[in-house]
Parts: C-alpha cells; structure tokens; sequence
C-alpha cells in the first residue's frame, strides 16, 4: 500500500475524517462502506477495525488509526502546515478540546435520536420522548458553540482547524433534523466553511450540500 486509505461511510462522523483530511491536503483513498447492509461488521473490515465502526484510516505501513480526534491529529502533524491542528501546544489543545466536546456533547446526544429503540422498551411514546430529549441535549449544547463564534469566525478566531470541520458536520446534519435554528453565528460558520472548495466538493458527494 502506498497512499493513506480512509474507510468510511457517508453522512456519518466518518465524514468529518474526510473533510480533515482533505483539507490537510493528504492523499489518500476512500473506500465506503454500506452501514445499512452491515459491510462494518463483515469479517474484511473487522480485520481492519475490530471496533466494526468507521472511520478507519489505514497508512501505508498498515498501521490504522480509528476515532476522529486520533485521525485529525495525526492529519494536523502529518501536514503540520494546513492548520487542521494548529502547532503551538495551547492551540492544539484547544482544538482537541472542541473536538472532544463535538464527540461527546453532541454526537453522544444525537445518537438516541437516530436510534431511540435502542434507550428504552418502553413502546413508541416512550421512543418519542427519548428522541425529543436527545434533541434538546443537542440544541442545548449547540447553544455553547453560538456563544464561542460571537464576533469571531471561527471556534479559535484564528485559520480554520479540525474543530471547525466537525462543526460544520454537525450543523449541517442539525440544519437536516431542525436542530439550531436561531443560531446566526453557527448558519453563518456554516457558510464560511461550505464554501471552502474541498469541503463543498465532498458535501456536494454526501449529498450534503
């Protein structure tokens, strides 16, 4: 193998590892894998990721690297000039803090409204109601980032990062469920960041855009 691969599957977190990547500048492959039919769980990508989630980036020496904090730092050192992750200590740190903030006050709180079954036995009403209280955890949460972008563009103030592409990913699929609708810095965060060439390209692909 000669080229960094990127397993992933459309409108899932694995896009952020593509939008990171991308706009690092790296090369490398996408494969994609149909969650829906369970190819993530198929022996094949098992072999690759034991965990049967994606993302999955695979180095040229085999090494491979799952979590999409992991995958935007090594991108942010392997390509330490495209300002994914920023050099300077307190920057990069600042980063990975949004970035764990994204995984686990977001994509945490979403997941009982894609999968409400899942959280409760309850019946349909009960599902409801889990569904509705991921949405507001997700909109309460939303509510800190509008606060961070006030009077600035981006999460840090300075160059986009990696933190920025996961927020981007995660208004955009919110702005599909309805989620965040008064919040003018994040809609304009959002713009900014979709009209970035690469990422408009792989939104455009997701059917994202």
């Amino acid at each position: 193998m000669s080229r960094l691969v990127l397993w992933t599957s459309t409108r899932t977190t694995g896009t952020i590892a593509r939008l990171v990547l991308a706009e690092a500048g790296l090369d490398h492959e996408t494969r994609f894998l149909a969650l829906r039919e369970g190819e993530h769980k198929q022996p094949d990508f098992l072999a690759i990721n034991p965990k049967g989630q994606v993302p999955a980036l695979v180095l040229p020496d085999g090494t491979v690297i799952t979590e999409n904090i992991a995958i935007a730092l090594y991108a942010g050192l392997a390509a330490p000039g495209s300002g994914v992750m920023p050099a300077d200590p307190v920057g990069m740190a600042r980063t990975v803090e949004w970035l764990s903030w994204g995984v686990c006050s977001i994509v945490s709180a979403w997941q009982p409204r894609f999968m409400p079954g899942r959280f409760t036995a309850g019946g349909e009403g009960a599902e409801a109601d889990v569904a509705t209280a991921a949405e507001e955890r997700a909109a309460a949460a939303l509510d800190i980032a509008e606060a961070a972008l006030e009077g600035r563009e981006t999460l840090l103030g300075g160059p986009p990062t990696a933190a920025d592409l996961m927020l981007l990913f995660i208004t955009t699929m919110g702005s599909l469920l309805g989620i965040g609708g008064d919040t003018p810095n994040l809609a304009a965060h959002r713009e900014r960041m979709a009209a970035r060439p690469k990422v408009a390209a792989i939104l455009a692909e997701e059917g994202l855009a």
